[in-house]
């Protein structure tokens, strides 16, 4: 008689051993030392000071990959170049091997990381034994992870990774017209506010100024920088699909493209000192400032990539015969629509207000509308609460409170300051809807998307086929990096983020995962009402 599988044993033990020693050890670096010193070194080397800021783009890209090319297949490649297990020696060797790797590294890391600039040799040695270290841990964890593995799997990243590299090169070398240009751009902008009936007038250097409100155009808000990011992201596509495109019809949507990306970038910044001037500068210098441009760039690409498929997209003679995926698609808006919805309104409001939205309220009543519509079993939610998942929330509650940074003290005032602005009702109205958001929608979108979806869906196309506790932890991991890019906190993201899906994958359902995710948010938000810290609430 076969004995029933023990919990623990679902995981690979040696992979869950090494992301915990790679986190600690991580942790111990960055108490130890900070990374940013690098930017005050005059060598070549002092871009990588750059590196933490930049770290979400490689997640971001690595997500890109999965998405545009399917599955991984990068341990699918590997199986044709590894065919045996390793031995227990080996795994000892390897593990002493990164250990001792991880000890020279932050050895060195006391004399590279200072202000003063390390010698080369130094700093390669520093590089060199960073490198070793995070191979050694990779390997140990998955050991059929290779070089020759990575380099046979490149179909699969190679051509996103292109397009990523070609669209950043493509952004900064645009960029450099604005010292050439920068004329073209004023007098754009100047002429956009006069056609509307405005008097703007041009001030010292790249400024314009609308009555007592001024714009001081920097290059990365030129306008350029979005023209060739448009051309590396779009001409991209545009050459992975060639095969399913006309292709001269496809590059003649390009310009136009280009066009449409420059042309809303001066409406931007037009727009910026409109409202700067006539409504309300806070409002101009903060969330529109911050939001409007990233906003509009992505809704030009995703734009130009429909008119491409529109118009230069190869059609067969007869109508292809649609798959029966109703169920399937069914499936997919219901884990996804409540965190599209709820982003969407976000997004939307976050324009007007920030850092404290005023039209928090809409976003939970559209998302539980959403959630109503497709029937959410909020009962059963409620009826299934365990002591471990509550557990497991509180933990995680703990872990978002070390790991988090510093907020922002400018911000973090703004915030109390607008906190305060609001009358009793209008307080009490808003407490209300953010305790709703954060213990109730929230948790229910995010858990549906990062653990019942990408998961999954990493996995098959057919994503509803696929049991939570055969969901592979490599897919768990990804879901967590992209819910860590979600948040401010991305480290605590990251990590909690992670035992929700292993959370998931042992108990296998969503339900002790939401309970978990919710009991987090309500104790971050008894913290912040107790101690008025509102870094958790930004």
């Amino acid at each position: 008689m076969n004995e029933p599988r023990r919990w623990w044993a679902r995981f690979p033990r040696i992979g869950i051993l090494s992301l915990v020693l790679v986190f600690a050890e991580y942790v111990c670096l960055s108490l130890s030392f900070d990374v940013a010193t690098l930017r005050n070194h005059d060598r070549l080397w002092s871009k990588l000071g750059d590196a933490g800021d930049e770290a979400p783009l490689l997640f971001i890209l690595f997500a890109a990959i999965v998405a545009l090319r399917g599955r991984l297949g990068l341990e699918n490649a590997a199986r044709g170049l590894v065919h045996q297990t390793q031995s227990k020696r080996a795994l000892y060797a390897e593990f002493a091997l990164g250990c001792v790797a991880f000890a020279v590294f932050y050895w060195l890391s006391r004399s590279v990381l200072t202000p003063l600039p390390p010698s080369s040799a130094l700093f390669a040695a520093w590089f060199v034994a960073g490198l070793v270290w995070i191979y050694g841990r990779t390997h140990w964890a998955w050991p059929k992870f290779t070089f020759r593995s990575v380099l046979a799997s490149a179909p699969t990243w190679l051509p996103v990774a292109g397009v990523a590299l070609f669209s950043a090169l493509g952004g900064l070398a645009t960029r450099a017209l604005w010292s050439r240009h920068s004329g073209v751009v004023l007098n754009a902008v100047i002429g956009t506010l006069r056609v509307v009936g405005q008097s703007p007038e041009r001030g010292p250097g790249n400024e314009v100024w609308l009555d007592d409100f001024g714009v001081d155009i920097a290059p990365v808000c030129s306008g350029y920088e979005g023209v060739g990011l448009m051309i590396g992201f779009l001409g991209g596509y545009i050459a992975l699909m060639r095969r399913e495109l006309v292709l001269w019809r496809a590059c003649l949507v390009l310009p136009a493209a280009v066009a449409g990306v420059w042309s809303a970038n001066i409406a931007r910044i037009a727009t910026l000192t409109w409202l700067g001037a006539r409504v309300s500068p806070s409002l101009a210098a903060g969330a529109f400032h911050s939001k409007a441009g990233w906003l509009l760039f992505c809704g030009a690409g995703l734009v130009g990539v429909a008119v491409v498929n529109r118009v230069a997209a190869i059609r067969t003679g007869s109508k292809p015969q649609e798959a029966p995926l109703s169920g399937h698609a069914q499936e997919t808006a219901r884990f996804l629509l409540p965190i599209v919805v709820a982003s969407g309104v976000s997004l939307l409001t976050g324009l007007v207000f920030e850092p404290l939205d005023r039209l928090y309220p809409l976003g939970v009543i559209a998302t539980l509308l959403v959630l109503s519509l497709q029937r959410f079993d909020f009962k059963d939610l409620i009826a299934g609460i365990q002591l471990r998942s509550v557990a497991c929330g509180l933990f995680a509650c703990g872990v978002w409170l070390w790991l988090q940074p510093l907020a922002d003290p400018e911000r973090l005032a703004v915030f109390s300051g607008q906190l305060a602005s609001l009358t009793q009702p209008e307080r009490g109205i808003w407490f209300v809807f953010r305790a709703l958001g954060s213990v109730l929608t929230i948790p229910i979108a995010e858990e549906l998307a990062f653990r019942g979806y990408i998961p999954r869906r990493l996995v098959a196309r057919r994503f509803e086929a696929v049991a939570y506790e055969h969901t592979p932890i490599w897919t768990i991991l990804l879901s967590a990096l992209l819910f860590a890019l979600l948040h401010d906190a991305t480290s605590a993201a990251l990590v909690v983020g992670l035992l929700y899906g292993l959370l998931a994958r042992w108990t296998g359902g969503l339900r002790e995962a939401v309970i978990a995710h919710a009991t987090t948010n309500a104790a971050l938000l008894v913290h912040g009402v107790l101690t008025h810290d509102w870094t958790s609430w930004l």
